[in-house]
């Protein structure tokens, strides 16, 4: 709407400048469309009406950057209203002088938007699941084996060479299991923590993961 009313305003349709200027007043009261409105009622010799809007843009804007050029253009109508003069008529040769130009009017500043909360990608989530998830299988791979071994220790039948030989094994494992299942519960209340700072609404990726200690193995994989 104010580019449409800059071109009538260019090529001397002060008229229908004018109303495309009220219109964007009323739709988005700036105080640069006071002054082009001014403009194009002195253009049109309504010099009252020119005043009254030259004044209405500098109470609005007391320290406008075109201030002096419109208290001079309020001087020129209050002197149209004391005692008009006919303006010269321009000889065929002479170019028409382009008109002032319009004022844009300053863009409302908008607030600036608050950064939101960052969060974190759910493949951490997800990724700390398959590890918990592979933890405890390996847990209860080596326990399993460990309580075979001391099945097998504590079996009349077995020799002494055989024995030596399952309980070094045996606690090594029964070892390995009790610290595996230790590991498995701290990632799994490190997973319960990332779920509270988790952003599961992130772009979809297919994470796979595998684990392979002690002989247990977890794979987990899909799209997160």
């Amino acid at each position: 709407m104010f580019k449409q009313a800059e071109v009538h305003f260019s090529v001397g349709e002060f008229g229908k400048a004018l109303e495309l200027y009220k219109e964007a007043y009323k739709a988005k009261p700036l105080p640069g469309f006071l002054f082009n409105m001014g403009q194009c009622h002195r253009h049109l010799g309504e010099y009252k009406r020119a005043l009254f809007l030259y004044q209405q843009y500098l109470d609005r804007v007391p320290d406008a950057p075109n201030k002096d050029e419109v208290k001079m253009l309020m001087g020129v109508c209050e002197r149209k209203l004391v005692a008009p003069v006919e303006e010269p008529k321009e000889t065929p040769a002479a170019a028409p002088a382009p008109p002032p130009p319009a004022v844009k009017p300053a863009p409302e500043p908008t607030p600036p938007k608050r950064p939101g909360r960052r969060r974190l990608h759910r493949a951490w989530f997800w990724s700390g699941v398959a590890l918990t998830g592979a933890l405890a299988v390996t847990g209860t791979v080596t326990g399993v084996l460990a309580l075979n071994q001391s099945s097998e220790y504590k079996d009349g039948a077995t020799s002494f060479a055989r024995r030596s030989e399952l309980k070094d094994s045996g606690e090594l494992l029964g070892t390995l299991s009790t610290a595996t299942f230790a590991a498995a519960g701290g990632t799994a209340a490190v997973t319960l923590i990332l779920y509270f700072f988790t952003d599961f609404h992130a772009r979809e990726r297919t994470v796979s993961a595998t684990a392979l200690p002690g002989g247990g193995a977890v794979v987990v994989g899909g799209t997160f």
